[in-house]
């Protein structure tokens, strides 16, 4: 009886794809031609449903393109914007946490002033071509170690750079004034290192650069109009920042009375003769970083290195300036390369 079953099956399906394929048109038995006609219009249903599932696919697969090709057009746009404003300031803005209408606040900074020695003369003495290639170098490699330390970088004016810690971001004032100091003497540290190299490639013109560094309330904040803003930090405080940069000595770093008083437990400070700036009616204390201050028995700041024959030598590095320090790191590891290279 299964085996009969089977065989009806058989036939049915046999004639039902007769029947959709036209090559049958009568048949005797009336379930048979019921069932058949069901099973074409089931077939046909299907067929239809299975080209409107590839057109939906192949709609889709081209929504889905177009949703990637937007997206790279929507990154490669979000990364060129970035490049013209702070890293901090454009990951605010677009987590949502960065108003972008005119709006400023009054915030406790640490302001950093960078610029080169000189500098007028040495443009004049260069052709831009030249000038434009070691400027941008310049500041590469300064922005670098800013966006390192953790710094906002407010501008590039000139030769000068003005970057400040506090904003949008702060990990509290005696924080943020020491990583300044840590980026200030990381940028004279690394600008030692440029000179050598930029001399080894022919270039005679030096970048010696100053720092001044002060602390202090300031309004920060978008400035501008409704068309166009700019990030940017203004006050009093600023303004000293800057002044203080200008008395600095070359390949220095000096800081202001207010930026001491936050750091003068971590630096070894230097007091320099009072300054007077026109518009301040007493004058202006500021101080030279020399460096960290060694650990209270000065253990960490006194090396010894032993060479194979026995030899010692002797590193008091507590009572070197920041200048020596910057400039015996650069001779040491000339020396390191020429012992590489020998053996």
């Amino acid at each position: 009886m299964e085996e009969v079953n089977v065989n009806l099956e058989e036939q049915v399906f046999s004639i039902c794809e007769e029947l959709l394929a036209g090559s049958l048109t009568h048949i005797d038995i009336p379930e048979v031609l019921l069932v058949a006609k069901q099973y074409v219009k089931l077939k046909k249903g299907f067929n239809r449903i299975l080209k409107i599932s590839d057109r939906n696919e192949i709609s889709l697969q081209k929504i889905s393109e177009l949703q990637k090709t937007e997206k790279e057009k929507f990154e490669s746009l979000s990364n060129q914007v970035a490049r013209y404003i702070p890293r901090q300031v454009f990951a605010t803005i677009f987590s949502g946490d960065q108003a972008t209408e005119v709006a400023t606040r009054r915030k406790h900074l640490t302001i950093v002033f960078c610029d080169i020695c000189g500098f007028t003369a040495i443009s004049e003495a260069l052709q831009p071509e030249v000038l434009t290639k070691y400027l941008n170098e310049y500041f590469s490699e300064l922005s670098h170690i800013a966006d390192q330390y953790g710094a906002t970088i407010d501008k590039y004016i000139g030769d000068a750079m003005m970057v400040f810690f506090g904003d949008p971001t702060s990990k509290g004032y005696a924080s943020d004034a020491q990583q300044a100091i840590l980026m200030g003497i990381a940028m004279q540290k690394r600008l030692v290192e440029l000179r050598n190299q930029w001399t080894q490639e022919g270039f005679s013109h030096t970048f010696i650069a100053r720092i001044g560094i002060n602390s202090g309330y300031c309004n920060v904040g978008n400035f501008g109009c409704d068309n166009l803003l700019s990030y940017t930090a203004i006050g009093g405080e600023v303004n000293l920042a800057a002044r203080i940069e200008s008395h600095c000595q070359p390949g220095g770093v000096f800081i202001s009375a207010n930026t001491a008083v936050l750091v003068d437990k971590v630096f070894e400070l230097e007091e320099q003769q009072p300054i007077s700036l026109k518009g301040i009616s007493q004058p202006v204390k500021t101080f030279s970083v020399k460096g960290l201050l060694p650990p209270d028995d000065g253990a960490l700041l006194r090396k010894t290195i032993t060479l194979a024959n026995g030899q010692e030598i002797m590193l008091d590095l507590a009572s070197m300036s920041l200048q020596d320090r910057q400039k015996l790191g650069v001779e040491l590891k000339a020396i390191i390369q020429q012992v590489d290279e020998i053996s």
